[in-house]
């Protein structure tokens, strides 16, 4: 009988750890919560050392842009790195200006590699100012790449052969810097596209549960200790 027991209890544990990472799977993981400004000469890591080779994903982040006063330097929302340096999935703003573009892979390990690489998508032409936006970036066999803003479809890109991730160990996913004033929050990424009814209801909740608290003011703690402390409004 206590062999039997022992075997249970052996197969409960089992089922609960695999319940466990399939919820995390199929539920995304969320790197980030209250807003955070990227106006800084320094990223901001994230503790995510997770992130597969996997030829499909997807990410989820709210954005917004105070005010674009400088030309110089750098725009970047995020990207993610491995040991090797190498850079992958990266969404930034073009130099001085409120256009949107990410790139799937970028050929270096500098700030200079983002914006310079090739392919580079346009996700909005103008991104307005002084307002929450929903971004989702949805990436299907690194050949198709779907850009949502605000829960709706707004860009579609093919490439015409699949992109082919380095081989790296150790991806972690970094935020900013930004030259100019923009915040992100409620960022999560999945190790699998989403589906379109997914991706609206995603920014709907968040147009009514996140949203409305980030207009009072936010603090932003990493290792249990507050970094900074801003009221946005």
């Amino acid at each position: 009988m206590s062999i039997w027991l022992f075997v249970l209890s052996v197969i409960t544990i089992f089922l609960g750890f695999l319940l466990y990472y399939l919820y995390k799977w199929y539920s995304g993981y969320t790197l980030l919560n209250d807003p955070v400004s990227l106006q800084s000469q320094n990223v901001i890591p994230i503790s995510d050392s997770y992130y597969p080779a996997n030829s499909s994903s997807s990410i989820n982040v709210w954005i917004y842009i105070n005010a674009i006063t400088t030309n110089n330097g750098f725009d970047i929302v995020y990207y993610i790195k491995d040991s090797s340096n190498n850079v992958m999935n990266a969404l930034y703003f073009k130099q001085g200006t409120t256009q949107l573009l990410f790139t799937p892979i970028a050929t270096g390990s500098t700030y200079n590699a983002i914006f310079a690489s090739d392919p580079s998508y346009v996700v909005m032409s103008s991104f307005p100012i002084q307002k929450w936006t929903n971004v989702f970036i949805n990436i299907n066999n690194m050949k198709e790449f779907d850009m949502f803003v605000n829960g709706k479809l707004v860009q579609t890109y093919l490439h015409d052969s699949q992109l082919q991730i380095q081989s790296g160990s150790n991806y972690g996913m970094y935020l900013g810097p930004t030259s100019n004033n923009i915040y992100a929050a409620s960022l999560q990424r999945w190790p699998q596209r989403t589906d379109a009814g997914t991706i609206r209801n995603k920014y709907l909740n968040g147009l009514g549960s996140l949203i409305p608290n980030y207009n009072i003011g936010y603090t932003y703690s990493q290792g249990g200790q507050v970094i900074q402390q801003n009221a946005l409004f």
